[in-house]
């Protein structure tokens, strides 16, 4: 599927506004999205379970109907074995008859269980209920491996804009460094200046290796999660983190079990456990099974014989006794059932937790996010004062260094602020799920 069938796809499977990953602007998030989709192993292993309950569906739905088959059988033997078979002296053949002979049939034939009391109905649908819940894991699996790649994206673009700021610092660095020498040069400056300009630089340049091995990691990461080599090509990251549009979940927090894919499928097998315990006793009422068919037999002893045949019957089977097997089934299926009930309920329980958390976490971070641009902002200010202090004579050099050090810190802390404040953003979506989860489902059963 191109990339353009990929996303009209995508539109078509979720409503205006639900792809959210589209509201950020940022390319680059998009063909993460994209390359997750088509090739991230993960999300083939989740579709391929897909395809492979939805085929055990089938054939639960198919043996409830008729059963047609062509059977054609035949048998051989020696012709003195002729009158032992009916408990008669078996008698020589004679020179003009032949030593064997053969018989056979070829029928059509019917067969077909009668679902009396629906047990077999019951079967079929806690199989669809399964095939749901299996949907709705690959629907929870492409959510949570949609946010980890989006995350390590954020990652690298986080790396990638620090990386870059501390380059910047450090050609200024040095820049900074040569107008502090012609200084000390001209008797307007200490050595004591001097010296600690240059370490300055030096604990830049000491800190850029840590930065590039951060961007080296979440590149591979990166490549990981989208199923590719660790020198492969990924998407070009952005020059900075995206700006987070505003959202309002309260609309998509009110349908809370069918938003998120994971209590779906808790509870599409909360559903088939229950089936299959309602089947399980049925088990102890009686069964009809009927059958049919229609055909020819022949045989050859010395003359080649046949003739036309049919038959048509019934088996009315009534449980009496199998040593408490269907009673061990029934205590089974009823353990089942109060597992699949209780784990749906500590998927809620989890669930709406997890909102409440995810909640409070994207307003706390975006307040600290706040709060550190202010911080950065003022560090910013006050490196530009003491600059022009100094280079006016009013300042120490000290407080230069002082002040750059603050600004370059919360330059720094700003990235990874807004990096979490993402990353916060990104687990409320996980948490309130919505119809964007569905789009990955439409994909996979299209292959």
């Amino acid at each position: 599927m191109s990339g353009l069938m990929l996303w009209v796809g995508l539109l078509q499977a979720a409503s205006a506004g639900e792809l959210w990953w589209e509201d950020w602007g940022d390319p680059g998030i998009s063909a993460v999205v994209d390359g997750l989709i088509a090739e991230s192993p993960d999300v083939q292993v989740a579709q391929a379970r897909v395809r492979q309950v939805r085929a055990a569906a089938r054939a639960s739905g198919a043996r409830l109907g008729p059963q047609l088959s062509w059977d054609t059988s035949a048998s051989a033997g020696p012709m003195s074995s002729l009158g032992f078979n009916f408990g008669m002296p078996s008698a020589a053949a004679s020179e003009d008859q032949p030593t064997a002979y053969w018989t056979g049939s070829s029928a059509l034939t019917a067969k077909m269980s009668v679902d009396l009391w629906g047990a077999g109905t019951l079967g079929w649908a806690a199989a669809r209920d399964d095939l749901a819940a299996s949907e709705a894991d690959l629907r929870a699996t492409s959510a949570t491996l949609l946010a980890a790649a989006v995350g390590a994206y954020l990652d690298l673009v986080a790396a990638t804009e620090q990386r870059a700021f501390l380059e910047e610092q450090i050609q200024a660095g040095e820049e900074l460094l040569l107008l502090v020498q012609r200084r000390y040069d001209g008797a307007q400056a200490s050595s004591l200046d001097v010296l600690q300009q240059r370490q300055s630089l030096a604990s830049s340049r000491a800190a850029l290796p840590t930065l590039r091995l951060a961007e080296r990691q979440a590149r591979l990461n990166l490549g990981a999660l989208l199923g590719r080599a660790p020198d492969a090509e990924l998407p070009s990251p952005a020059q900075t983190l995206p700006e987070l549009p505003s959202w309002d979940p309260a609309q998509e927090e009110q349908d809370l079990l069918r938003s998120r894919p994971d209590l779906r499928a808790a509870r599409e097998r909360a559903e088939a456990a229950h089936r299959r315990r309602l089947q399980a006793e049925r088990n102890f009422l009686p069964t009809l099974a009927i059958s049919g068919s229609a055909g020819w037999q022949y045989s050859d002893m010395g003359e080649l014989r046949s003739q036309d045949t049919w038959s048509a019957g019934g088996a009315f089977s009534v449980p009496l006794m199998q040593m408490g097997a269907i009673h061990a089934q029934r205590s089974q299926a009823m353990a089942l059932e109060t597992a699949a009930e209780e784990q749906l309920r500590k998927a809620t329980l989890e669930a709406e937790a997890g909102l409440a958390s995810a909640r409070s976490r994207e307003a706390l971070l975006g307040e600290r996010a706040e709060a550190v641009a202010l911080q950065r902002e003022a560090a910013r200010l006050a490196y530009d004062q003491s600059l022009e202090l100094y280079l006016a004579g009013l300042a120490r050099y000290s407080e230069v260094l002082m002040a750059r050090n603050a600004w370059q810190a919360a330059e720094l802390s700003l990235v990874s602020a807004r990096r979490d404040r993402l990353s916060a953003r990104i687990a409320l979506h996980a948490a309130v799920g919505g119809t964007w989860t569905e789009a990955l489902v439409s994909r996979g059963s299209s292959r």
